[in-house]
């Protein structure tokens, strides 16, 4: 994962489920980000991140590193 606020966030979050590959790959912007985050609560079982000051570091970390381009 490339350096930046949010990384070590997104790492441990998103490698607990899945390859990061796959979050490589997605390509979407911030408020798909956030909706797939919702998604993976409501849908997959994902634990909630309940501090909102991580979530949108990591909403921000997903849509500068890996968002449409």
């Amino acid at each position: 994962l490339p350096p930046g606020p949010g990384r070590e966030d997104v790492f441990y979050r998103c490698k607990a489920c899945h390859s990061l590959m796959i979050v490589k790959q997605q390509g979407l912007d911030r408020e798909a980000w956030d909706e797939s985050l919702e998604w993976m609560v409501d849908e997959q079982g994902m634990t909630p991140i309940e501090d909102s000051a991580i979530r949108d570091r990591v909403l921000d970390y997903l849509s500068t590193h890996f968002g449409r381009k």
